[in-house]
């Protein structure tokens, strides 16, 4: 295996975790003990990797990895689908809030890039609301745009180590067969489980092409700490758990220069954790709501426009929607729309 593909021993920390965690697995050597995946990595790297695709490989352990390292939005309904639903009816519709979440926090996260790093969206050719559509289509088409943009003009965009002008290929592709299915009609549980059954590893391969997700943590601002102001401490949205952490982020001195102005507590934001970390604002395509009685605010996603200059938004975990004023996010949208419509405009 060449230099540039070579697996690092921090790509794969819930691999490794799960090495770690087998009562099979120990080294001992004079009373001290070393964790085995390290051992295993240093002393055969060839059998690491080895171990490592025959894990990616199985359905069930992508899946755990799916509920514990991806974002919030996408492992949620994937594990309520798996490990928490009432009945086949409601199983199906888990499954299908999971791959529009998917869908809806990729758009986002893509979106959200493109405009961080000033992104001449005029030339991508796509008009202004369509960007505000509620139609999955068109956001697929919209992500592939700006991804096959940027390729063919070496603009570097992180979210392309995410998610591949291919990969949107193949989730067009599964999405046209989810839309057939959306119009079938499963009247018995008997039918509800075999199209679930039908249905799920298609869910899985989507999450495949999009494994790197595991890289991207959402998060909010909650206060300072003591390393200053690149080292908030901040709320994150990530796995199935909807109780939330906190955890002090290291954020890229150059991202927050640009984004400082507007770093508080009322936007949630992405951290991509790859080699060249970048920081950037996901407003307004993916938000919160914050209820009293919670200790850690809901994470949202943009779902369409309404009259009366609101927004609708998706609450991951709960069937409702809610309508926040799109007042609030005037500033992230006039530089969106800029990029869209040219300086002039």
């Amino acid at each position: 295996m060449s230099e540039t593909n070579k697996v690092e021993y921090t790509d794969h920390p819930t691999f490794n975790e799960w090495l770690d965690s087998s009562d099979e697995n120990t080294v001992n050597i004079g009373g001290f003990t070393f964790p085995p995946s390290k051992t295993l990595y240093c002393m055969s790297y060839e059998q690491y990797v080895e171990l490592l695709q025959s894990y990616l490989a199985d359905d069930e352990l992508f899946s755990n990895e799916v509920f514990t390292s991806f974002p919030t939005p996408v492992a949620h309904y994937l594990w309520q689908a798996e490990n928490n639903y009432d009945n086949p009816h409601h199983r199906l519709d888990l499954l299908k809030s999971a791959w529009e979440a998917l869908i809806f926090f990729l758009y986002g996260l893509v979106v959200g890039e493109a405009r961080h790093r000033r992104i001449p969206l005029k030339d991508v050719g796509i008009k202004l609301n369509d960007y505000y559509s509620d139609r999955v289509a068109k956001r697929l088409d919209i992500l592939e745009n700006i991804l096959d943009y940027c390729q063919k003009n070496g603009i570097p965009l992180n979210c392309g180590q995410i998610v591949t002008v291919d990969a949107i290929g193949k989730l067009r592709h599964l999405n046209r067969k989810r839309n057939e299915f959306a119009h079938s009609f499963a009247a018995t549980p008997e039918e509800q489980k075999a199209l679930y059954s039908e249905l799920l590893p298609d869910m899985i391969s989507a999450l495949r092409w999009v494994s790197e997700l595991k890289r991207v943590t959402i998060f909010r601002y909650h206060s300072n700490s003591e390393g200053g102001a690149l080292f908030p401490r901040c709320d994150i949205f990530a796995g199935h758990s909807l109780d939330g952490s906190k955890r002090t982020l290291q954020l890229p001195r150059k991202d927050y220069i640009v984004v400082m102005d507007y770093f508080n507590d009322q936007s949630v934001f992405a951290l991509i954790e790859t080699e060249d970390a970048v920081m950037f604002c996901l407003s307004p395509f993916v938000h919160y709501k914050r209820y009293p009685q919670d200790t850690h605010p809901r994470i949202a996603l943009y779902k369409k426009k309404l009259t009366g200059g609101k927004y609708e938004f998706g609450i991951i975990g709960q069937s409702r929607n809610i309508e926040i004023e799109k007042a609030i996010f005037e500033s992230r949208e006039t530089e969106l729309r800029t990029l869209i419509l040219g300086p002039e405009a």
